[in-house]
């Protein structure tokens, strides 16, 4: 089954682990999801804001085997998309500028 297929449900981070320090921060979160009453985990490393304990998010499992699973990342594409656009805005006021 493609990942696209899978399930989506609310899953919770149970733990926020940081180390080094400013310039070589590493962040690890742990969550938990809940299916048919069972409970199933797993560990990601964020690419934008450092997750809070006990915050809910979006997890996406293969109801084949609801021990694969993958982290929806609707904040994270956010920020990438409206940073494309800054930075597109940026560049056309350079180019026009240049005309």
């Amino acid at each position: 089954m493609k990942r696209r297929d899978w399930i989506e449900t609310d899953g919770t981070v149970n733990e926020v682990y940081v180390d080094g320090g400013a310039k070589d921060r590493t962040v690890s979160a742990v969550f938990t999801y809940i299916v048919d009453g069972h409970y199933y985990g797993g560990t990601y490393i964020p690419w934008a804001d450092v997750p809070v304990k006990g915050e809910t998010i979006t997890v996406r499992y293969d109801p084949d085997d609801p021990n694969k699973n993958d982290l929806v990342a609707r904040s994270v594409m956010r920020n990438w998309i409206i940073g494309a656009l800054v930075a597109l805005f940026f560049i056309g006021a350079i180019v026009a500028r240049f005309l």
